[in-house]
């Protein structure tokens, strides 16, 4: 027996984000080893995707250019209890990136969109809004200096297992010392016997830095015998805020400051206050300066219809004239 839907539309709605929208010729993106896979808490069906660097691995969030876009192709599932419908495809699951075609994209801004504006992609969330070309949404300008973070630790990561959260397919650290610094999401981790090129902390469990012990959650998923490790990022101090705030997955840009520079973690920086420390990827000295917070990227996909904040616009990466 099908779901009973509880809202009844007017008007049909002209195509469903992630449907193809034309006939044309449509073009994936090339895995590395295997195929590609959702990553560390699924990824969206009609939203844009960024592959990690073993480019095996696919997730909403990311920086600079996208790797694809993922087409509605049945794949997602009803995870939600009792749930009318399902957009997230679970970790672990395959995904196709499409780097050209023609799609259906629901604007998630709250602008309208005009015929020929470029689709933008969130750096947090893969999601779409629409502006003139050269428009990427500033969230905001701060001044603000950057130092290096470093945390050294003893730990064991264990092979992933389905955890029902955000976390699924990635690897669970025990960390059962730290002996300098503080743990932090985005920062790389070396050192470890075995521990795979890239690996990055994406969530934080139990670990405390009242104790220095406990788990955070890391990507790709892989297992470590326990040992001792780094992580090395970074650590930016706002001093003032002249407009906006800053977020996870801004990307910083000003004098000194490395290219793709991602905010990963708020540590006590607020919006409120305008100050504080928020945790960045990469490993860097700035001296204070200016800096603007980047919320998305355009892409090369153009809209060829209308609407408003949460239409479905019809969109092709194929520019005619």
């Amino acid at each position: 027996m099908g779901d009973i839907p509880n809202t009844v539309q007017q008007n049909q709605t002209p195509g469903i984000p992630g449907d193809f929208c034309d006939a044309n010729a449509r073009f994936s993106a090339v895995a590395g080893q295997g195929q590609y896979v959702a990553g560390v808490g699924g990824v969206n069906v009609g939203s844009f995707v960024w592959a990690d660097s073993t480019g095996t691995t696919l997730t909403n969030s990311g920086s600079g250019t996208i790797t694809g876009f993922v087409a509605r192709e049945q794949q997602a599932l009803i995870q939600p209890y009792l749930g009318e419908y399902g957009v997230n495809i679970p970790a672990g699951f395959p995904v196709t990136a499409y780097t050209g075609g023609g799609f259906w994209m629901t604007n998630s801004g709250t602008a309208p969109v005009t015929i020929g504006m470029k689709a933008y992609a969130n750096y947090l969330t893969g999601a779409v809004t629409f502006a003139k070309t050269g428009s990427p949404t500033a969230s905001g300008t701060v001044t603000a200096s950057i130092a290096s973070a470093t945390a050294t630790f003893t730990a064991a990561i264990a092979a992933p297992v389905v955890l029902g959260n955000a976390y699924d397919n990635a690897s669970v650290m025990t960390v059962s010392a730290t002996s300098a610094g503080t743990l932090f999401v985005g920062g790389t981790l070396t050192g470890l016997t075995g521990i795979t090129a890239g690996t990055t902390i994406v969530g934080i469990g139990s670990w405390t830095s009242a104790t220095g012990t406990g788990t955070v959650f890391v990507s790709p998923p892989q297992s470590c015998v326990s040992s001792t490790g780094t992580e090395t990022g970074g650590l930016a101090t706002v001093t003032a805020t002249g407009s906006g705030s800053l977020s996870v997955g801004s990307i910083l840009s000003g004098t000194g400051v490395t290219a793709g520079t991602t905010v990963t973690q708020l540590a006590t920086y607020t919006s409120t206050a305008g100050t504080g420390t928020v945790y960045v990827n990469a490993s860097q000295t700035a001296s204070s300066t200016s800096v603007t917070a980047t919320g998305n990227v355009e892409t090369k996909w153009e809209a060829l219809s209308i609407g408003v904040a949460g239409d479905p616009i019809k969109t092709s990466s194929f520019v005619t004239g």
